[in-house]
Protein backbone atom coordinates (compact mmCIF):
# COMPACT_ATOMS: atom_id res chain seq x y z
CA UNK A 1 0.00 0.00 0.00
CA UNK A 2 2.90 2.34 0.74
CA UNK A 3 4.58 2.06 -2.64
CA UNK A 4 1.25 1.98 -4.45
CA UNK A 5 0.27 5.28 -2.87
CA UNK A 6 3.61 6.69 -3.86
CA UNK A 7 3.07 5.76 -7.42
CA UNK A 8 -0.34 7.33 -7.57
CA UNK A 9 1.07 10.63 -6.47
CA UNK A 10 4.46 10.61 -7.96
CA UNK A 11 3.92 8.86 -11.12
CA UNK A 12 1.10 11.03 -11.83
CA UNK A 13 1.47 13.98 -9.99
CA UNK A 14 4.70 12.47 -9.92
CA UNK A 15 4.72 14.29 -6.84
CA UNK A 16 4.79 13.82 -3.10
CA UNK A 17 4.00 10.19 -3.08
CA UNK A 18 7.49 9.45 -4.13
CA UNK A 19 8.96 11.33 -1.29
CA UNK A 20 7.21 9.87 1.70
CA UNK A 21 6.69 6.49 0.13
CA UNK A 22 10.26 6.05 -0.94
CA UNK A 23 11.48 6.89 2.55
CA UNK A 24 9.07 4.43 4.13
CA UNK A 25 10.17 1.71 1.72
CA UNK A 26 13.78 2.39 2.66
CA UNK A 27 12.99 2.24 6.35
CA UNK A 28 11.43 -1.19 5.93
CA UNK A 29 14.18 -2.58 3.70
CA UNK A 30 16.61 -5.00 5.38
CA UNK A 31 20.17 -3.78 5.78
CA UNK A 32 23.04 -5.74 4.28
CA UNK A 33 26.81 -5.21 4.08
CA UNK A 34 28.41 -3.41 1.12
CA UNK A 35 29.13 -5.52 -1.95
CA UNK A 36 32.49 -3.90 -2.58
CA UNK A 37 34.75 -4.08 0.46
CA UNK A 38 37.59 -2.23 -1.30
CA UNK A 39 36.02 1.20 -0.80
CA UNK A 40 34.70 2.67 2.41
CA UNK A 41 32.01 4.59 0.54
CA UNK A 42 30.49 1.61 -1.25
CA UNK A 43 26.69 1.66 -0.97
CA UNK A 44 24.94 -1.14 0.89
CA UNK A 45 23.68 -4.05 -1.16
CA UNK A 46 20.11 -3.70 -2.39
CA UNK A 47 17.48 -5.86 -0.69
CA UNK A 48 16.66 -9.06 -2.57
CA UNK A 49 13.20 -7.73 -3.37
CA UNK A 50 14.74 -4.89 -5.38
CA UNK A 51 16.09 -5.80 -8.82
CA UNK A 52 19.75 -4.92 -9.24
CA UNK A 53 18.89 -2.83 -12.28
CA UNK A 54 16.77 -0.59 -10.06
CA UNK A 55 19.66 0.47 -7.85
CA UNK A 56 22.10 3.26 -8.61
CA UNK A 57 25.47 3.19 -6.88
CA UNK A 58 26.33 6.88 -7.08
CA UNK A 59 24.46 9.94 -5.91
CA UNK A 60 23.77 12.22 -8.85
CA UNK A 61 23.86 15.99 -8.53
CA UNK A 62 20.45 17.59 -8.29
CA UNK A 63 19.18 18.94 -11.58
CA UNK A 64 17.35 22.27 -11.50
CA UNK A 65 13.84 22.70 -12.95
CA UNK A 66 13.58 24.31 -16.38
CA UNK A 67 12.60 27.98 -16.19
CA UNK A 68 11.79 28.63 -19.84
CA UNK A 69 8.95 26.15 -20.44
CA UNK A 70 6.34 27.31 -22.99
CA UNK A 71 2.83 26.27 -24.00
CA UNK A 72 4.42 24.49 -26.95
CA UNK A 73 6.48 22.43 -24.54
CA UNK A 74 3.43 21.47 -22.49
CA UNK A 75 1.72 20.40 -25.72
CA UNK A 76 4.52 17.88 -26.25
CA UNK A 77 3.19 16.00 -23.22
CA UNK A 78 -0.20 15.18 -24.70
CA UNK A 79 0.96 11.57 -25.07
CA UNK A 80 0.27 11.32 -21.33
CA UNK A 81 -3.41 12.19 -21.73
CA UNK A 82 -5.89 9.44 -20.99
CA UNK A 83 -6.41 6.66 -18.47
CA UNK A 84 -3.65 4.24 -17.50
CA UNK A 85 -3.25 0.99 -15.60
CA UNK A 86 -0.02 0.84 -13.64
CA UNK A 87 1.92 -2.33 -12.81
CA UNK A 88 5.03 -2.96 -10.77
CA UNK A 89 3.46 -2.23 -7.37
CA UNK A 90 1.94 -4.92 -5.10
CA UNK A 91 -1.45 -4.11 -6.66
CA UNK A 92 -2.38 -2.45 -9.95
CA UNK A 93 -3.06 1.28 -9.76
CA UNK A 94 -5.02 3.52 -12.09
CA UNK A 95 -4.30 7.08 -13.20
CA UNK A 96 -5.96 9.59 -15.47
CA UNK A 97 -4.16 12.55 -17.05
CA UNK A 98 -6.11 15.51 -18.37
CA UNK A 99 -4.79 18.69 -20.02
CA UNK A 100 -6.70 21.95 -19.63
CA UNK A 101 -6.21 25.18 -21.55
CA UNK A 102 -2.78 24.22 -22.84
CA UNK A 103 -1.08 25.13 -19.56
CA UNK A 104 -2.43 22.72 -16.94
CA UNK A 105 -2.07 18.98 -16.43
CA UNK A 106 -4.33 17.30 -13.88
CA UNK A 107 -3.59 13.83 -12.59
CA UNK A 108 -6.06 11.69 -10.69
CA UNK A 109 -5.29 8.36 -9.02
CA UNK A 110 -7.96 5.72 -8.54
CA UNK A 111 -8.32 2.45 -6.67
CA UNK A 112 -10.46 0.82 -9.33
CA UNK A 113 -10.31 0.22 -13.06
CA UNK A 114 -13.70 1.89 -13.51
CA UNK A 115 -12.15 5.13 -12.20
CA UNK A 116 -14.91 5.68 -9.66
CA UNK A 117 -12.89 5.68 -6.40
CA UNK A 118 -10.43 8.56 -6.55
CA UNK A 119 -7.72 8.45 -3.87
CA UNK A 120 -5.03 10.91 -5.06
CA UNK A 121 -4.72 13.99 -7.23
CA UNK A 122 -2.05 16.37 -8.49
CA UNK A 123 -2.02 19.45 -10.70
CA UNK A 124 0.79 20.94 -12.77
CA UNK A 125 0.57 24.49 -14.05
CA UNK A 126 2.72 26.54 -16.40
CA UNK A 127 3.62 29.78 -14.65
CA UNK A 128 6.54 32.16 -15.12
CA UNK A 129 8.35 29.66 -17.32
CA UNK A 130 8.02 26.74 -14.89
CA UNK A 131 5.77 23.71 -15.24
CA UNK A 132 5.23 22.59 -11.66
CA UNK A 133 2.71 21.56 -9.03
CA UNK A 134 2.20 24.69 -6.91
CA UNK A 135 0.71 23.02 -3.85
CA UNK A 136 1.50 20.18 -1.49
CA UNK A 137 4.28 19.20 0.85
CA UNK A 138 6.42 17.66 -1.88
CA UNK A 139 6.58 19.90 -4.93
CA UNK A 140 8.05 18.94 -8.29
CA UNK A 141 8.92 20.90 -11.42
CA UNK A 142 9.72 19.78 -14.96
CA UNK A 143 13.42 19.77 -15.80
CA UNK A 144 13.06 18.18 -19.25
CA UNK A 145 10.15 17.82 -21.68
CA UNK A 146 10.00 16.17 -25.09
CA UNK A 147 7.56 14.27 -27.30
CA UNK A 148 8.52 11.04 -25.54
CA UNK A 149 9.97 12.05 -22.16
CA UNK A 150 9.14 14.00 -19.01
CA UNK A 151 11.49 14.51 -16.08
CA UNK A 152 10.32 16.08 -12.82
CA UNK A 153 12.70 17.14 -10.06
CA UNK A 154 11.99 17.96 -6.45
CA UNK A 155 11.75 21.68 -5.69
CA UNK A 156 12.82 21.09 -2.09
CA UNK A 157 16.38 22.18 -1.35
CA UNK A 158 17.20 19.16 0.80
CA UNK A 159 15.99 16.35 -1.45
CA UNK A 160 17.19 14.68 -4.63
CA UNK A 161 13.95 13.04 -5.73
CA UNK A 162 13.31 12.65 -9.45
CA UNK A 163 10.41 11.24 -11.49
CA UNK A 164 11.06 10.16 -15.07
CA UNK A 165 8.31 9.20 -17.53
CA UNK A 166 9.24 7.71 -20.88
CA UNK A 167 6.94 6.84 -23.75
CA UNK A 168 7.80 3.38 -25.08
CA UNK A 169 7.53 2.19 -28.67
CA UNK A 170 4.61 -0.12 -27.80
CA UNK A 171 2.50 2.78 -26.48
CA UNK A 172 3.16 2.06 -22.82
CA UNK A 173 4.88 4.43 -20.41
CA UNK A 174 7.76 3.60 -18.10
CA UNK A 175 7.66 5.71 -14.92
CA UNK A 176 10.79 5.67 -12.78
CA UNK A 177 11.12 7.10 -9.30
CA UNK A 178 14.59 7.95 -7.98
CA UNK A 179 15.40 8.99 -4.43
CA UNK A 180 18.31 9.19 -2.01
CA UNK A 181 18.08 7.80 1.50
CA UNK A 182 19.47 9.45 4.62
CA UNK A 183 22.63 7.33 4.39
CA UNK A 184 23.38 8.66 0.90
CA UNK A 185 22.32 5.57 -1.00
CA UNK A 186 20.49 6.19 -4.26
CA UNK A 187 17.65 3.90 -5.29
CA UNK A 188 15.11 3.75 -8.07
CA UNK A 189 11.96 1.85 -8.89
CA UNK A 190 10.21 1.58 -12.24
CA UNK A 191 6.56 1.03 -13.10
CA UNK A 192 4.83 0.36 -16.40
CA UNK A 193 1.66 2.25 -17.34
CA UNK A 194 -0.54 0.62 -19.96
CA UNK A 195 -3.46 2.35 -21.73
CA UNK A 196 -6.65 1.51 -19.89
CA UNK A 197 -9.00 -0.17 -22.32
CA UNK A 198 -12.66 0.59 -21.73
Amino acid sequence: MVMRSAVLIVVLGLVGFAVSCSNQEQAKAPQSPPQNTNTASAPPQAPQSTPASDVTSERKPKRPPARSVTRADVAKLYWLEGAWRGTGAPKPFFNKYTFIGGTTMKIAGFEDEELTKQVESARYDLKDGMFANPDGKDRFGASEISDTYLELVSLSEDTNKVVKMERLDNGNIRATLEWTSADGKSDSKSYILEPLKK
